[in-house]
């Protein structure tokens, strides 16, 4: 198995994510409604993040779920082409609107 996608390694990179947020592992699992042992549990990599958790988290901060469990960063061109292919017809017309209006606030 690669080691990048081992228990450790993911909750190496959720420790990393925590740790930007400057909370502890008691603050960061009372603000997701976790229990804390099994916050450090996962933190360590003695226990699987497990989907619902990192659907919550994905929720809460938007946070790149791929990268905490692979290690992999999304590419920006990857995230808009994902965006367009899995939008509806207004949501794409709200993308080329916000689009439209950041080129124009930087112009």
């Amino acid at each position: 198995m690669d080691e990048r996608y081992s228990k450790k390694a993911v909750g190496a990179r959720l420790k990393e994510f925590r740790l930007s947020l400057h909370q502890t592992q008691k603050e960061f699992a009372e603000q997701m409604n976790w229990d804390v042992n099994t916050y450090r549990k996962i933190e360590t990599g003695f226990s699987l993040l497990t989907s619902d958790k990192a659907q919550m988290l994905y929720d809460k901060f938007e946070i790149d779920i791929t990268y905490i469990l692979t290690g992999d960063k999304l590419n920006p061109d990857d995230h808009l082409k994902q965006l367009w292919l899995t939008a509806d017809r207004t949501e794409r017309k709200q993308l080329i609107a916000r689009l439209i209006s950041y080129v124009e606030e930087m112009l």
